[in-house]
């Protein structure tokens, strides 16, 4: 995974990196993943792995709004 393909996932997303950061649980996030987004910092695979899930749950959460089984957020 690039930094450019992070950065469209973020904002697929519509989330800010210091959101994106945080729900990864990523220290000083904003820094961290504006570095990672302009290629400063690697992608460790333990990251990918967790915004796949992130990805998931997001995705979950959105469909279960929308059959009315919990609030959109």
């Amino acid at each position: 995974m690039t930094g450019q393909d992070m950065k469209l996932i973020r904002k697929l997303l519509k989330m800010t990196q210091k959101q994106f950061g945080s729900d990864l649980g990523i220290p000083n996030p904003q820094v961290q993943i504006a570095m990672m987004e302009t290629g400063h910092r690697t992608i460790s695979k333990r990251l990918i792995r967790s915004i796949a899930m992130l990805v998931d749950n997001k995705h979950k959460d959105e469909a279960l709004a929308k059959a009315g089984v919990v609030e959109a957020e």
